[in-house]
C-alpha cells in the first residue's frame, strides 16, 4: 500500500513519510518542475466498495468547490493509479497543523484571535454554499508561520439542503467527527442536525488553543456527554427537544455528570470577550448557539475582522459567500455502486479541466499516464487523511494573505517549547507530543529583521505600499526584543 507508483515518482522526489491510516498514507515531496514542495496523499483502494467511493467522491468534489477561499486548503490536482484502485491528490505542503501548535504552547491571544477569525471566514464560506464540515478540529486546520490558517479536510462534509420535492431536511449520519469535537445533538444520535455541528467544534477550537488542551477529551459517547454537561448543565427539557432526539431523556438518566463547573475554571483569567464567544459557540442547544455570521460580528474578533474587512474592500474581493448552494454531481442522499462514484467522479474532473481551460487557467499540469484523470484547481493545496475517529497529520503553508501576521510571526519565534512530535495512529483523538516549535520557529520561522514574505497576490501591492501591514503594526503593538 505504502508503494509510489513510477508515473509520480517521474514528477515528485519523495522526501519523507509524513504519517498513515487505515484510508491512506501522505507524504512531503517536492515537485521536479517547480521545485515547490507539495504533500501527496495516496486513498488505499478508493472505489472498492460504495461506502469508501462515495467519500472519496465527496472528498475532492466539495475540496474543489471551497478551495478558492485563502483560508480553505487549496487543491492542485487528482491523479488516478495505474491500476485504477488507489487516487492521488496533490497538495500543497504545510509543515504544522493546530493541534501541534496548541501543544507547543506558542500561543498568545493576538494568534488566537487572528487564528479564530480565519476559521470563521472559512466556516462562513462554507455555509453560505449550504455545506457543513462535519471534522472541524485542530488537526484539520493548518497554520504557516505567518500564523495564516487553513480548514482542511472533505472527507465528512455534507450538503444540508433540504429535499426539492419532499421540503425535508436532509437525515444525517452520527458518523462525523472527532468524538471529542462533536456537538451535543450528533452525541445523542439526531439525525437532523444543522450547520450548529460546526459551531461547537469551532467553540471546542477556541477553548482548546486558550487552555491548552482539549476540552472534552471524552472516553466514550457517554463520557464525553458527561463531560460536555460538565461545562454546559444538565439541559432544560427545550434544550433536549431542540436537538431532535426521542431517546434524549433515557440517555441522561445513564449518565453520571460530575458537579457542574464555571466556565472561569477551565480559562483563568481570560478576558470576558473570549469567555463571551466561547460561551456562545458551547451552547448545548443547537438553536442558541451562535451561527458563523453572529460569532463573526463578536466584538472579540472585532478588529481583526474589521481590518481584514478593509483589505478585501481596498481589492473589491468578497471572500466569505460562495452565493449559491454547491450541488455536486450526485447528491448525498442518493447511493450509486463503486464504479458508478469512480466514472462520475473522472467525469467530472474532466469537465474542471476542460472549464478552467476555457477560462485560460492552466492550473497544475499533467503528471498521470492519463492526462484527462487529475484535476486542477485555483492554486496549491493540501488536505489530510482524517475520517470520523481516524488519525489526522499535519503540514502547514507557506503563503500569507498580508502582514496582519508581522506580531504573531514573531512571538513564534520568541516561545521556547521543543519537544518531539510523532504522528499517533493509536488514539481516535490524536493524542501527538507537540512538535519540535522551537526548531522551526527559530530557523524557518526565525529572521525577525526579514521585511519579505511570500503573499498571495491580491495583497502583494498592498503590503508593499504599507497600508495594512502598518495599521496591524499599531493595532498589535510592537513586539518585545
Amino acid at each position: 500500500m505504502e508503494e509510489i507508483e513510477l508515473h509520480i515518482l517521474e514528477k515528485f522526489e519523495i522526501v519523507e513519510k509524513l504519517g498513515n491510516g487505515n484510508y491512506g498514507i501522505v507524504w512531503k515531496a517536492i515537485n521536479r518542475k517547480t521545485k515547490k514542495a507539495v504533500a501527496i496523499k495516496k486513498i488505499f483502494d478508493a472505489f472498492q466498495n460504495p461506502t469508501d467511493a462515495k467519500r472519496t467522491f465527496r472528498e475532492v468534489l466539495y475540496h474543489q468547490e471551497f478551495c478558492d477561499h485563502e483560508n480553505v486548503i487549496d487543491l492542485q490536482y487528482v491523479i488516478k493509479s495505474q491500476s485504477g484502485k488507489d487516487l492521488y491528490m496533490i497538495l500543497e505542503y504545510m509543515e504544522r497543523d493546530l493541534h501541534d501548535v496548541i501543544r507547543a504552547k506558542v500561543l498568545i491571544p493576538e494568534h488566537v484571535k487572528f487564528i479564530i477569525t480565519q476559521i470563521l471566514r472559512a466556516v462562513r464560506y462554507i455555509h453560505s454554499g449550504d455545506v457543513i464540515h462535519r471534522d472541524i478540529k485542530p488537526a484539520n486546520i493548518l497554520v504557516n508561520q505567518y500564523c495564516h490558517a487553513k480548514l482542511t479536510d472533505f472527507g465528512l462534509a455534507r450538503s444540508v439542503l433540504r429535499d426539492l420535492v419532499t421540503k425535508n431536511a436532509p437525515v444525517m449520519t452520527e458518523y462525523a467527527a472527532t468524538r471529542w469535537y462533536r456537538a451535543p445533538e450528533i452525541l445523542f444520535g439526531s439525525k437532523l442536525y444543522t450547520k450548529a455541528v460546526d459551531m461547537w467544534a469551532v467553540g471546542c477550537v477556541l477553548g482548546e488553543m486558550f487552555a491548552g488542551r482539549t476540552l472534552f477529551p471524552g472516553t466514550s459517547t457517554l463520557n464525553q456527554i458527561e463531560k460536555i454537561l460538565e461545562f454546559t448543565g444538565i439541559p432544560a427539557p427545550e434544550d433536549l427537544e431542540a436537538i431532535d432526539c426521542p431517546l434524549a431523556p433515557d440517555i441522561l438518566t445513564a449518565l453520571e455528570v460530575s458537579k457542574i463547573r464555571s466556565i472561569n475554571s477551565y480559562f483563568p483569567g481570560l478576558e470576558d470577550s473570549a469567555l463571551d464567544l466561547i460561551k456562545g459557540l458551547l451552547q448545548f442547544n443547537p438553536k442558541k448557539r451562535m451561527t458563523v455570521e453572529q460569532a463573526f460580528k463578536h466584538k472579540f474578533i472585532e478588529e481583526f475582522r474589521i481590518l481584514m474587512d478593509m483589505n478585501d474592500e481596498r481589492f473589491g474581493i468578497e471572500r466569505d459567500s460562495k452565493g449559491k448552494s454547491v450541488v455536486i454531481a450526485v447528491e448525498d442522499t442518493k447511493n450509486l455502486t463503486a464504479k458508478e462514484y469512480k466514472d462520475t467522479l473522472y467525469v467530472e474532473i474532466h469537465k474542471r479541466k476542460k472549464t478552467l481551460r476555457k477560462l485560460g487557467k492552466n492550473y497544475g499540469s499533467a503528471t498521470s499516464t492519463n492526462s484527462d484523470n487529475f484535476l486542477a484547481s485555483k492554486s496549491p493545496s493540501n488536505t489530510n487523511l482524517q475520517d470520523g475517529d481516524k488519525t489526522p497529520y499535519n503540514w502547514s503553508g507557506n503563503s500569507t494573505p498580508n502582514n496582519i501576521q508581522s506580531k504573531v510571526h514573531s512571538s513564534f519565534t520568541s516561545k521556547h517549547h521543543a519537544s518531539n512530535s510523532p504522528i499517533s495512529t493509536k488514539s481516535p483523538q490524536h493524542k501527538a507530543k507537540p512538535s519540535n516549535f522551537t526548531t522551526l520557529a527559530t530557523s524557518k520561522f526565525g529572521n525577525l529583521k526579514q521585511k519579505t514574505m511570500p503573499l498571495t497576490s491580491p495583497f502583494k501591492k498592498q503590503v508593499n505600499e504599507g497600508g495594512f501591514s502598518a495599521k496591524m503594526e499599531s493595532s498589535l503593538g510592537l513586539l518585545k526584543k
